[in-house]
């Protein structure tokens, strides 16, 4: 195992991660026995009854005397390959695989490295219970009642006090808390959010946790060992992972050191300001359905919480049917040069530096100056083409068009001096949603007459009020992204291929160089399946693959990407496949393999590298 290189302190919400050495490994048979109680625990707390709980409990018990392949297997590339074969399965909205690339991997491994990963989460889930302390379902009801979140005071005894002493924390939990939030008049989402708050706000006040394999919830220690949160106590927490991005955020201003070279750029990232890149790239991806939203809006399916509508200037007073057809028609022009405009804004508010405390701060925009960050060059006169400068208008207004709405389902939010020292930001979830504009624009100057059209060469704008809510976190973006003209195919597609990267670059920076991510969730994150369905009801299926693979490689030229290529054995299966029905769909399964560039790994290791207390 590696040595752990935490010789440092970091404060996670309520409680403390200190460094301590992990406990050494014990023997195989020790390892079985752990694995196999906290499995039997979480089975005998799980949803299975008689004969069905026995038969997963059966192999555990064969587990604990030793049998380690009563659970584990090895399988061979083939057996894989196999479990690769089988098909798709549809819940709901959402369709799922029969695997995941996770478990997968997991299953090349030998059977003794698969015991030792369930070992770790075992032994750290032990630790977290014998080190806590247990909570009656009373007591947390007491700690319920002083969230600021309203709800009910009062809640049913029976399930205060349940019967069932088999249903698992996470699981009881989770059904006081939707009961406790449950008022006449709020919508299913609305309750969902807010019970998402009461979970988080009870860890965060009292460090309540509620385990999968106890019918007790526990209130954990304030302080704790990183190889024990790390190997999987984590899990205990409701929405872990959101505390995670939150302690992060204090580590930002170490990027406000970092000199970038001339071809990159600063640019805000936390989810948001992503959601509106994808949103601006194509009129496409909105949705408009009256019953549901009376304007067209806009979701990405991972950015929870968080929604986009697109509404007419100044339609008040104006029939709501007319104005809304009106903003399907505005929806419908959105192209990339709008998300290149929004990428500008991003580095204008950059500019001020993360010591800047308000994000909310006045931005000057010149068209002129846009359009040239945009690639275009100037005319022999000196001045820029009309063409161009109306291209940037246009994405302000467009952008002036969007509003934000936000509801407690969205993560990593701030709320600025929270009973702290000046300066110093906590995270907290928002408790009631709102909306407002993405863009606030405080003044227009110098009109001219372009084309035909009126264009505003100066915009006065800011952020909406809502950025004061997300860190400030921030992305390397690659300036020759923006210059690429959104004219052809293969350079439309780089773009957002591209932009994507950057961002995963930023999300993954701790993770590997190489980066494994399938054509299918390549194409999905750049928004770019709907263009997919319509070029493969054309004649023009073949250009797919053409703007995708050449897109990779204009991304290798200009510096987004070190290197990249299909897995070989992904790859083989194409060639032999050509000509044949189904090969698209081989394709698009195939993982990618790219390596992010080494400048861009250095800058992101200086971001996420942890600052060392005194």
């Amino acid at each position: 195992m590696a040595e752990r290189q935490e010789p440092h302190e970091t404060r996670i919400g309520p409680i403390t991660l200190f460094a301590e050495e992990a406990p050494p490994f014990p023997s195989i048979q020790v390892q079985a026995q752990v694995v196999a109680d906290y499995f039997l625990a979480v089975e005998i707390h799980g949803e299975y009854r008689g004969e069905k709980l026995n038969e997963f409990l059966a192999p555990l018990r064969q587990l604990r005397a030793g049998n380690i392949d009563a659970i584990y297997k090895q399988c061979s590339e083939d057996e894989i390959e196999i479990e690769k074969l089988k098909p798709e399965f549809n819940v709901g909205r959402e369709t799922h695989i029969t695997y995941d690339e996770y478990s997968i991997d997991f299953r090349r491994l030998p059977v003794e490295k698969q015991l030792e990963k369930h070992f770790l989460n075992a032994r750290a889930q032990m630790w977290g219970m014998e080190n806590s302390i247990p909570v009656l379902w009373s007591e947390w009801n007491n700690y319920r009642k002083n969230v600021k979140v309203s709800q009910k005071r009062i809640l049913p005894r029976l399930l205060i006090e349940p019967k069932n002493k088999r249903r698992p924390a996470i699981l009881h939990g989770s059904l006081l808390s939707w009961t406790a939030v449950k008022l006449p008049g709020r919508t299913s989402i609305e309750v969902s959010s807010l019970t998402t708050t009461l979970l988080k706000e009870m860890f965060l006040s009292d460090r309540i946790a509620l385990p999968v394999h106890h019918h007790l919830p526990v209130q954990l220690p304030e302080r704790i060992p990183l190889w024990a949160w790390q190997d999987g106590l984590r899990t205990m927490v409701p929405y872990w992972w959101e505390l995670k991005e939150s302690s992060e955020s204090g580590k930002e201003q170490r990027d406000e050191a970092t000199d970038y070279p001339a071809h990159l750029q600063r640019m805000l990232s936390a989810p948001p300001y992503a959601l509106i890149d994808r949103a601006s790239r194509d009129g496409r991806n909105w949705k408009y359905n009256p019953l549901e939203e009376v304007f067209p809006y806009f979701e990405d399916g991972r950015t929870a919480g968080i929604r986009l509508t697109y509404e007419t200037l100044n339609f008040r007073g104006q029939d709501v049917q007319v104005a809304a057809k009106a903003a399907v028609e505005q929806v419908n022009r959105l192209d990339d040069r709008t998300a290149d405009v929004w990428r500008v804004i991003l580095w204008k508010a950059a500019e001020k530096g993360v010591g800047n405390a308000n994000v909310y701060t006045r931005i000057h925009i010149d068209t002129r100056e846009v359009a040239q960050l945009l690639g275009y060059k100037k005319h022999h006169k000196g001045g820029m083409k009309p063409e161009h400068l109306l291209e940037v208008h246009n994405a302000l207004e467009h952008l002036e068009r969007m509003k934000i709405y936000l509801t407690p389902d969205v993560k990593g939010t701030l709320e600025q001096d929270a009973g702290q020292t000046k300066g110093k930001r906590k995270s907290k979830q928002l408790v009631k949603a709102r909306e407002e504009k993405v863009i606030s624009v405080m003044a227009r100057e110098i009109d001219r007459n372009l084309l035909g059209q009126e264009c505003h060469m100066v915009w006065e704008l800011a952020l909406g009020d809502w950025a004061r809510f997300f860190p400030r976190s921030y992305s390397p973006m690659f300036k020759a992204l923006v210059e690429l003209p959104n004219r052809s195919g293969v350079h439309r597609w780089a773009k957002r291929i591209g932009t994507e990267l950057v961002l995963l670059y930023r999300q993954d920076a701790r993770g590997p160089a190489v980066k494994r991510l399938k054509w299918s969730t390549i194409l999905d994150r750049a928004g770019l399946m709907r263009e997919i369905e319509e070029l493969r009801r054309s004649p023009n299926r073949s250009r797919i693959t053409k703007y995708a693979e050449g897109a990779m490689d204009a991304l290798k030229e200009i510096g987004v990407v070190q290197d990249w290529r299909i897995d070989p054995d992904a790859l083989a299966r194409i060639n032999d496949g050509l000509g044949k029905p189904g090969n698209f769909e081989t394709w698009l399964d195939a993982m990618v393999e790219i390596t992010a560039p080494q400048e861009v790994l250095e800058i992101l290791d200086t971001i996420t590298a942890p600052k060392k207390k005194a």
